[in-house]
């Protein structure tokens, strides 16, 4: 093998680290420039190795910048908005018209998602937490009011395991694009 040859791109941030404390610049100048351009692309708010700053072009590095972060923290508030007035909404049937509101905010957060696989994703979540909710609110709902099975169900299908690994997938696809 000769200077040059090792592809950095899937190594994992520690051995990105490692590679780069136990190489020899001097020695293998070429891995060197390849490990800090792989550095560079794994840690883009990183632009100092050993005293020297990292040469990446900017069109390799992803765009993970300020106003990303925040347009995907409003994008997610806007997912949970609309699939807890979903599920609020068609869980009581007396309710049912008012269900008809989180259809636009859908909408909206389904055409905002860039990539294919949120929009999927989000779409099948939608629906099936539609469909759960409905059902749950027909066999459930007694009194003007859900049984505590109704309401532990819904917490369910809303909980936070739930939620926080739709979250992670939508984010994941996204970064991706």
């Amino acid at each position: 093998m000769k200077d040059g040859d090792i592809d950095y791109s899937g190594y994992t941030p520690r051995e990105l680290q490692e590679a780069l404390e136990g190489i020899n610049p001097k020695t293998f100048p070429k891995n060197y420039e390849n490990l800090k351009v792989a550095y560079g692309l794994k840690f883009p708010n990183a632009p100092i190795i050993n005293n020297e700053p990292i040469k990446v072009n900017e069109r390799e590095v992803p765009k993970n910048n300020k106003k990303s972060s925040l347009n995907f923290y409003y994008q997610t508030r806007s997912v949970f908005g609309s699939l807890l007035a979903l599920c609020a909404f068609l869980s009581n049937p007396n309710t049912y018209l008012y269900a008809l509101i989180s259809i636009p905010i859908g909408l909206l957060v389904y055409f905002d998602f860039k990539n294919r696989k949120s929009k999927i994703l989000f779409l099948q979540y939608f629906l099936g937490l539609s469909l759960y909710s409905f059902i749950i609110g027909r066999f459930f709902f007694e009194n003007d009011r859900l049984t505590n099975t109704g309401l532990i169900a819904i917490f369910i299908a809303f909980g936070a395991a739930i939620n926080v690994s739709l979250v992670i997938r939508l984010y994941e696809y996204e970064a991706a694009t």
